[in-house]
């Protein structure tokens, strides 16, 4: 079954994935806990779909399963180690020297749908010490929205947010780190300027990110809106591309780790 969105929400659930970004040699990555590693060896049938959707859709490679050599399409991801009983896979699309094209856009970004797919489909508990802050979806297709990332934030992640509940705080580590990913993707120069790289928080303990595009970025969800002492859901908006989802994404790892270290 899914890890229901309302336990993550209202209650502690044990940490079986986590997210971090890393600023020296550039990446997002992915630590996986031993625990859904040794009970999740094939794919379900419904991910098995969407692995022959997407190799149709957008002319992918083969796709390999193994999270101790590679993950995905074309090396998206590949093995980094292990460290704290957390399997680490790391995004290649950033590395320096890597000759990227809107085919490898597309390969990162199907690995991380798949791979989303993957965690989000857990039955057991890990037995982590540390706490689960908040789950990834993320959607590759084509026309508007086509490079969708949404998720839940966490009860425990939602309280360490909340304590900066007396002004909004502008989260500079999460700005930069998508300034940087949209940087080496698009191979631009432009400089950091914040007004178009936003990580925010505010005193009702909602994340906001905003970046470069038709006001493209994430939002606390509006249908379910946020409650006082619970995680919540938080939505793409005008989130059309690849790139647009790998770049917010890079936020989200940043927050991870901050919020990681803070305490959470």
């Amino acid at each position: 079954m899914y890890i229901i969105e309302d336990e993550i929400r209202k209650r502690n659930i044990p940490c079986w994935y986590e997210l971090s970004f890393d600023f020296v040699n550039p990446a997002i990555l992915i630590r996986i806990h031993k625990d859904f590693i040794k009970t999740h060896v094939d794919l379900p049938q419904f991910i098995n779909s969407l692995v022959a959707g997407l190799i149709n859709s957008f002319g992918l490679g083969r796709f390999e399963l193994s999270f101790k050599r590679n993950f995905g399409f074309d090396n998206s991801l590949i093995f980094d180690g292990v460290k704290n009983e957390f399997l680490q896979l790391r995004t290649t699309i950033l590395a320096s020297g890597y000759q990227f094209t809107q085919n490898s856009v597309y390969s990162c970004s199907a690995s991380l749908m798949i791979l989303f797919r993957f965690l989000n489909y857990f039955e057991e508990k890990s037995k982590s010490k540390l706490s689960q802050l908040m789950i990834i979806n993320t959607i590759l297709d084509k026309g508007s929205d086509g490079g969708s990332i949404g998720g839940v934030f966490s009860q425990k992640i939602y309280f360490w947010m909340k304590k900066f509940s007396k002004k909004k705080i502008h989260i500079k580590e999460a700005e930069r780190a998508m300034w940087l990913t949209r940087k080496k993707l698009l191979e631009t120069n432009e400089p950091f300027r914040r007004r178009d790289f936003q990580a925010v928080i505010y005193q009702n303990g909602g994340f906001h990110a905003d970046i470069p595009g038709n006001s493209c970025g994430i939002d606390p969800s509006l249908t379910h809106g946020i409650e006082d002492g619970q995680g919540y859901e938080f939505c793409p908006h005008n989130v059309d591309f690849a790139t647009q989802q790998i770049v917010l994404l890079a936020g989200l790892a940043t927050l991870y780790d901050k919020a990681r270290k803070g305490g959470a």
